[in-house]
């Protein structure tokens, strides 16, 4: 398609979504290394569990032992609400005991003042007496509060992703006018030595004299090849690196306008290729079946 305005937006969107899918795999791999899935789920536990010898008897549960276990020895980066209901009020009820709703309710109100106690004693009217009625409850208040820590997850794991973009945008000058302006002139390139091609016969009828294009001054056949090369040299490079401004000077030649227009063509690359960033991250969590940041 000759097109130059389908050549930008075609070019942009691969700029946009190459750098994105660049910037989530780099989050990806920073938030495996600094492990800030694992980190988010034990801050999020060390709120909920307030009271120090509830959290012990959580993280004493068998439930939590294996879920250790099959992590390396180290807290999971995600846990379902079933799993901790079952590994909270197994550890208040305590080992070998019965986890009828009376003996659960004794428990719960025995409890030391703390969150978690008001939280539980908070649902025991809302169940019913029934303990599987209280365990769905507990369960679904865990998913909603989980919730919103997985977002708070999902923010960080953003931020890694949107400082890996602007650190990738900053060392190739990804620069969203200049790339702009390198399509469409580009586009443009290819309609001008369509029409150069169409001066052949004026050329031939010429006799090696002087001939007029649509697209240039009157020039003699001997400098046209050239012209069309230079021509092509200055337009066609990728615009990509810190080697010329998009005016073909050298940066520090350049104006205030320049960099002022500079920095709205980076910044917006930056913005465009962390959105994408963020929808590979969408992407990549559909893939492997986990939760969405």
């Amino acid at each position: 398609m000759n097109n130059a305005a389908f050549d930008v937006v075609a070019g942009l969107a691969l700029l946009y979504g190459g750098i994105g899918l660049v910037s989530a795999f780099a989050g990806e791999a920073v938030s495996a290394a600094l492990r800030l899935k694992a980190k988010t789920q034990q801050g999020l536990l060390q709120g909920l569990l307030d009271d120090v010898n509830v959290r012990k008897a959580f993280a004493d549960h068998g439930i939590m032992a294996s879920a250790r276990k099959a992590s390396g020895g180290r807290l999971p980066g995600s846990l379902r609400g079933g799993d901790f209901v079952l590994a909270l009020l197994g550890g208040i009820a305590g080992a070998g005991k019965a986890s009828s709703f009376p003996d659960l309710e004794a428990a719960i109100r025995a409890l030391p003042d703390s969150r978690i106690r008001d939280v539980l004693v908070s649902h025991l009217p809302y169940a019913g007496g029934d303990a599987v009625r209280l365990h769905d409850l507990l369960a679904d208040w865990f998913e909603r509060t989980a919730g919103w820590h997985g977002g708070l997850y999902g923010r960080r794991l953003r931020l890694a992703s949107g400082v890996a973009a602007l650190l990738l945008v900053g060392g190739v000058n990804a620069d969203s006018v200049t790339m702009s302006n390198s399509l469409w002139q580009d586009g443009m390139l290819r309609e001008q030595i369509l029409q150069a091609s169409a001066g052949e016969q004026a050329l031939s009828q010429s006799g090696g004299g002087p001939y007029k294009t649509s697209f240039s001054p009157p020039v003699y056949p001997s400098t046209t090849l050239g012209y069309l090369k230079g021509m092509d040299e200055d337009i066609r490079p990728l615009p990509l690196g810190w080697r010329q401004d998009m005016n073909g000077s050298t940066a520090k030649t350049a104006k205030i306008e320049f960099w002022l227009l500079k920095a709205a063509g980076l910044l917006l690359t930056v913005l465009a290729a962390s959105f994408a960033a963020s929808l590979w991250h969408r992407l990549l969590a559909r893939l492997v079946k986990a939760p969405s940041p």
